[in-house]
């Protein structure tokens, strides 16, 4: 019988193919990894976007401040306590927005944190009163601190706060991290929305 040398040289050949094809590749490291909130698996990790942290993503990062794009005094009254108009010549006050620093009870008005460079003359009574230019800049940090705004009436020589200071602490503000923060209570004579950006 004839032997096809062709034959049993090709057959190694065509064995370690069909071999080497039924090795298993390097199985993937991301296999069975879930990140959350827009993470991405790489190398076996999950990479975080800027807000998140944890081995899955699953946890907001805490904000190294909050940097305030806008305030609106929502809500403020429209005369003293006594029924008095707020300025000599009966007009509404000239507002602008404040903010404090806290003694050490958390309750007791220390420094002012923060000022606005403009304010609104003669607002009209009962509507928001907008403040998108904040001038000075705005950061409020660390989060875990306690602050105080209120709505001032400027009036030459002085300044008079114009009902409710309300103290607030950003951590209780930022679950979620929203857009905006609300700032009022059921008995404040004023209330405020700031508008924040988160730096982390």
């Amino acid at each position: 019988m004839k032997i096809n040398r062709f034959f049993f040289l090709a057959l190694p050949m065509a064995v370690l193919i069909a071999a080497s094809s039924c090795e298993k590749s390097d199985p993937d490291p991301c296999e069975g990894v879930t990140c959350q909130n827009g993470g991405i698996c790489l190398e076996g990790k999950c990479q975080c976007p800027t807000g998140f942290t944890g081995t899955n993503c699953e946890t907001p990062a805490t904000p190294k401040s909050v940097k305030v794009t806008s305030i609106s005094i929502k809500k403020y009254p429209a005369t003293k306590t006594d029924g008095s108009k707020w300025d000599a010549d009966g007009s509404a006050p000239d507002l602008y927005p404040a903010i404090y620093t806290l003694k050490a009870d958390n309750k007791t008005i220390d420094q002012v944190f923060w000022s606005s460079n403009t304010f609104s003359v003669n607002p009209t009574a009962g509507k928001s009163v907008d403040f998108s230019l904040i001038l000075p800049a705005l950061s409020l940090s660390p989060v875990d601190k306690t602050f105080a705004i209120a709505a001032i009436d400027k009036d030459d020589p002085g300044v008079e706060v114009v009902g409710t200071i309300i103290s607030f602490t950003l951590n209780s503000l930022i679950a979620g991290r929203p857009a905006t923060i609300s700032i009022d209570c059921p008995t404040c004579s004023t209330g405020f929305d700031l508008k924040v950006e988160y730096v982390y």
